[in-house]
């Protein structure tokens, strides 16, 4: 293992991937998970000055981390020092794993040259480039430049018709090498999506994610995509606000190219209930791992149609935030078996009273929930003593319960029922600064007698061989 190597060459990383790993694979309790992510940011805060040494970077950067390794960096170009932070950041030994490269409110005629050198230098699988009103020759000079020779995934906001057509001819060695595609709020529409729907015959065959929120496509240029090959061997689609209503969820459940989906976002479409039916009923995208429907106008028939829809069976995720399911199709959707496969459950924003809590406690049957959100329904002290004991959140991690009426007494439940709770959000609720503090102290009291942590110098590979060879010396030649 990588984590060993960096162990046995005296590297803090290596401990850091060991911790990370306890917490994704052993059963531990919330405090013990806190007690490791706790040491893991002891390390963090005593090491990342020194794998920083010597890097002078803008005050609004953003830095992305994995494992103690530099992955991802954002810049805000107003800001100053985008160029020379770039410039550094290729010959600093941190910036040796960097792959990702975002810049925000670029100016809005050029791409400045010295840039597009610094961001060449390193260069990045990922490219994001924001706030452009992004003409044909900025999208021009982009294309031609050796900046963007390794892109994997490219995310360009504020491109336009005749940008997206610059994009499409000219850049055909660029697409090429793209899995994944990012034009949203970018003002497109149908005509966009028209030229979207002929892209696998300018090179972008390899695509398997594209996010088109907020482009402005509507339901005909929903038609256009999903009747052509161009969402072909995709496995993420996000095609959020964009208006395409009941008839544009028919289009997309209908599209058989989809065939591949593994991640649906259809967020503030305005799709209702038939919508969803259509969605539920698809023989296309059955192989959905993520479903988003939030802020969609969804009522208990749309719950209902989801709840038999035996193709969606494998859903892990499921955003229903911002409807109207109320509490009587919470209910249908506790009794079907669609809940029994998620880890993570969106039901914010629903008018669910007591009653829908009481229903999912009593109706859903054990599952590997981790996330569950209900922040801003009406849920009060019954449904949280409800929840305490709903056999649904036997191994739940994260539960955010918001602005919900609920009181010290319903609180108290729930952090000492579920023993895998490590992140409770109950804020704007009926509590008190004491209450908030009682709760903590339950949840350390709830918690078993911890396990030994890693020492501060775990083992590599090689010191545990030798402690391996060390304790079967002993037992050589017994019988």
């Amino acid at each position: 293992m990588y984590a060993d190597w960096l162990l046995d060459h005296g590297d803090v990383r290596g401990q850091l991937i060991g911790l990370k790993r306890r917490c994704e694979v052993d059963q531990l309790h919330a405090v013990e998970r806190m007690e490791i992510l706790d040491r893991m940011n002891a390390l963090w805060d005593q090491h990342q000055p020194d794998w920083l040494q010597g890097l002078v970077l803008p005050r609004s950067t953003r830095l992305r981390w994995r494992h103690g390794f530099l992955v991802g960096v954002s810049f805000f170009w107003p800001g100053g020092g985008v160029i020379e932070a770039l410039q550094a950041l290729a010959v600093h030994p941190v910036g040796r794993l960097l792959s990702e490269i975002e810049v925000e409110r670029l100016p809005p005629t050029e791409i400045p040259e010295p840039l597009l050198d610094a961001i060449a230098a390193l260069p990045p699988r990922s490219l994001s480039l924001g706030f452009f009103p992004l003409d044909v020759a900025v999208v021009e000079q982009l294309v031609g430049s050796p900046a963007v020779d390794r892109l994997t995934a490219l995310k360009l906001d504020g491109l336009g018709p005749g940008g997206l057509e610059a994009l499409l001819w000219r850049g055909q060695g660029l697409l090429e090498g793209l899995t994944e595609l990012d034009l949203s709020h970018s003002p497109l529409g149908p005509s966009g999506a028209e030229l979207l729907a002929d892209a696998p015959a300018r090179g972008l065959r390899s695509l398997s994610r594209l996010r088109l929120r907020r482009t402005a496509i509507g339901c005909e240029g929903a038609r256009r995509l999903s009747r052509s090959g161009a969402l072909a061997g995709l496995t993420a689609l996000d095609l959020s606000d964009n208006l395409l209503g009941e008839e544009g969820a028919r289009e997309i459940a209908e599209a058989s190219a989809l065939s591949d989906l593994s991640e649906l976002s259809l967020y503030g479409n305005d799709i209702g209930d038939e919508g969803l039916a259509a969605l539920s009923r698809s023989d296309t995208l059955r192989g959905l791992e993520t479903l988003d429907v939030g802020f969609n106008g969804i009522g208990p028939q749309g719950s209902a149609a989801l709840a038999a829809a035996e193709g969606l069976r494998g859903l892990t995720e499921l955003r229903l935030h911002g409807n109207q399911l109320g509490d009587g199709g919470i209910s249908t959707l506790a009794a079907s078996g669609l809940l029994s496969s998620l880890e993570r459950l969106r039901l914010s924003d629903n008018y669910l009273s007591c009653e829908g809590a009481i229903a999912l406690a009593r109706r859903a049957p054990p599952s590997s929930l981790r996330v569950l959100e209900l922040c801003r329904n009406h849920l009060r002290d019954r449904g949280a003593i409800a929840l305490a004991g709903a056999p649904i959140l036997q191994d739940l991690e994260h539960l955010d319960l918001r602005q919900n009426h609920v009181g010290a007494e319903g609180a108290r439940a729930l952090v000492s029922a579920i023993p895998s709770l490590m992140v409770w959000a109950l804020e704007d609720n009926d509590l008190k600064g004491p209450d908030l503090e009682e709760l903590r102290e339950l949840q350390r009291s709830s918690a078993p007698e911890p396990r030994p942590l890693p020492r501060d110098e775990p083992e590599g590979s090689l010191a545990r061989l030798l402690r391996g060879v060390l304790r079967w010396i002993p037992s050589f030649g017994r019988t």
